[in-house]
């Protein structure tokens, strides 16, 4: 699922709206977020965003692919597998963890939240 409006966005507004919606969603779960709220903290309107995003179903499933590809692509493509010492395996893993928050802070939050989630929406 791709939403183009958003994908074409300039990276900066792209950004913000998808780190608005994982920190909402990470800290209220799907039911509790608020579009409203997303909005406001993207630094947009709620119409604005619905330009964007078709619905918050839609919006969340995107976000749960976007994760998945960034926790696959910073994390588990760059572990060395063959590393055989399991404490710099486990040093590795601490590392590209942080890197991971540092460049994506609710990434990991929002999937672990994804993992328990359930909704009659």
């Amino acid at each position: 699922m791709v939403l183009e409006k958003l994908e074409n966005l300039d990276k900066n507004r792209k950004d913000a709206i998808i780190n608005a919606a994982l920190m909402e969603f990470a800290t209220k779960g799907y039911d509790d977020a608020s579009t409203i709220v997303i909005a406001r903290n993207a630094g947009i309107s709620k119409g604005l965003m619905f330009h964007y995003v078709n619905s918050k179903k839609e919006f969340f499933l995107f976000l749960c692919d976007y994760c998945s590809k960034i926790v696959k692509r910073e994390y588990f493509d760059l572990i060395n597998f063959n590393e055989k010492d399991i404490l710099e395996r486990l040093r590795q893993s601490y590392i590209l963890q942080l890197e991971l928050l540092h460049r994506y802070p609710w990434t990991l939050e929002f999937a672990r939240i994804t993992a328990s989630e359930k909704s009659d929406k």
